[in-house]
């Protein structure tokens, strides 16, 4: 179960960070076509810079989270998972209180972009209960208890 977790939660941020990291631009056009009107020239440049830089991080730890899930030993496997927890629980936080009101208050965001939210925002429920689900089986190997033999 750890397995499968760790590679759902890799796969997505390899592919978005690839997206961000090398098409930057594209990617801020495809949260909203007037996003770019909503920064001056330089703060735009300096956006376009910062999602680089988070597209590039979110590829290492997709990345990381795939190796680990098939070279990687249990406690490290733990370990990921959670971290993993707290991610995307911050993530459960950030995406419904930050995201979703930003593009309502600024008006620039595709009706995409609130679906892709969305969407992430269910990503991350499966990737909560997938790794806790994962932990709990590592530290109890016969769990669920009506699983077990009398």
């Amino acid at each position: 179960m750890l397995n499968t977790a760790l590679l759902l939660g890799g796969i997505a941020p390899v592919l978005s960070g690839l997206a961000a990291m090398f098409l930057g631009d594209a990617y801020v056009h495809l949260i909203g076509p007037h996003v770019p009107e909503l920064f001056s020239k330089e703060a735009y440049e300096m956006l376009l810079l910062w999602v680089n830089l988070q597209g590039g991080d979110a590829l290492v730890a997709g990345l990381s989270r795939i190796v680990v899930a098939l070279l990687g030993t249990l406690i490290l496997k733990q370990l990921f998972a959670a971290i993993g927890i707290f991610h995307s629980v911050y993530e459960l936080w950030l995406l419904p209180t930050r995201a979703l009101p930003w593009c309502d208050a600024a008006g620039a965001c595709r009706n995409l972009a609130v679906v892709e939210i969305q969407l992430f925002v269910v990503l991350h429920v499966v990737l909560v209960l997938s790794f806790g689900y994962g932990l709990v089986r590592t530290y109890q190997p016969n769990f669920p208890a009506w699983k077990r033999s009398s």
